[in-house]
């Protein structure tokens, strides 16, 4: 498998989801929900990074009688983002780069114009300028699986509050992150772990790992150093992935039910193969794995719920229904 051309999907993934957020009737939301949406963005575009970088690889993959440090990919992969739907959400601002290098996790630059992300180095050196304040000022929150919760909390209030188009989007979406989702250990309700998403990088090829060192908590105050670094002993492919959920505010419980709600809500229980072939690929990989089967309470493949779809109102969920179910019954007919 290419790992490139995988991580490339996981990339525009998160490129969809950011114009899909750019499209919904943002004033039909729930306050709560507009006020999560720049946080959610900044998470997606984090979310990016962790595909678009090359990560070193583990000593197990690299010759001993080589020195030279040894990358999964030669290239940081391009990252489409839609620069309009980032100005909006108050998620990048314009500046100058504090570097001659620009650091493409810090600054986005286009057409020849530069953009920090919330956050980041250089909006920090506007923030400490006084060049940015109140809302502006506020770092976004990128350390917890929180966002996960909220990004399927807005998935699902789409079935109130917008159109049947965007409800569709919604759908596809939902059944691909849904897939992202059953590789993420979202970690115990209990858990004191102290991870960060800068630690994680998912992937559905093996031998991705991060030596990253931990960034320094900006919230805390104190002159302690954090300068340790967190080593993964394990590199795993995503069929099998152990990541450490950080302390957010949401228990691992409570954003699986969610994410699980949501699904149920748009009846998006697996990614169209008319539509998503790659991600419908992944789903069926997931099911027949090591994922725990308490993320498909619908059934291996679900079935039942894609014959009730097939009758829904909607034409849309008909139709998707009916492109899995279809696809299920050829593969029956050629096994016969």
């Amino acid at each position: 498998m290419d790992i490139q051309q995988d991580n490339q999907e996981d990339i525009n993934l998160g490129y969809k989801t950011l114009v899909f957020l750019g499209q919904l009737e943002e004033e039909k939301l729930p306050l709560e929900q507009r006020q999560k949406l720049r946080e959610l963005v900044a998470n997606i575009c984090d979310f990016q990074n962790r595909f678009a970088k090359p990560m070193e690889l583990p000593l197990a993959f690299v010759d001993p009688n080589i020195t030279t440090t040894k990358f999964d990919m030669p290239l940081r992969l391009e990252t489409p983002r839609p620069l309009e739907n980032l100005l909006n959400f108050r998620s990048v601002y314009p500046c100058e780069p504090l570097k001659l290098e620009v650091d493409p996790e810090d600054v986005l630059e286009h057409e020849g114009k530069y953009y920090c992300f919330a956050g980041k180095p250089t909006w920090s050196f506007l923030v400490k300028t006084g060049a940015l304040s109140g809302p502006d000022a506020e770092s976004p929150d990128t350390d917890t699986w929180d966002w996960f919760k909220i990004l399927f909390d807005l998935f699902a209030e789409t079935k109130q509050t917008q159109s049947l188009e965007i409800q569709n989007i919604a759908r596809r979406l939902a059944s691909c992150w849904y897939q992202v989702a059953t590789q993420i250990d979202f970690g115990s309700e209990d858990s004191e772990l102290t991870s960060t998403m800068s630690d994680i990088h998912l992937t559905s090829d093996p031998g991705r790992s991060s030596d990253e060192e931990d960034e320094e908590d900006e919230g805390e105050e104190g002159d302690q150093d954090d300068d340790d670094e967190n080593e993964n002993e394990d590199s795993e492919s995503s069929s099998d992935v152990d990541v450490s959920n950080p302390i957010g505010s949401y228990s691992s419980s409570v954003i699986k039910s969610t994410i699980l709600q949501s699904i149920d809500r748009l009846q998006a229980y697996m990614p169209s193969p008319e539509s998503d072939m790659v991600w419908f690929k992944r789903m069926l990989k997931s099911m027949n794995g090591s994922v725990d089967p308490s993320w498909f309470p619908w059934g291996i493949p679900p079935l039942n719920k894609l014959v009730e779809s097939v009758k829904s109102q909607d034409l849309f969920v008909r139709e998707y229904a009916y492109s899995i179910l279809k696809l299920f019954s050829e593969a029956d007919t050629n096994i016969s």
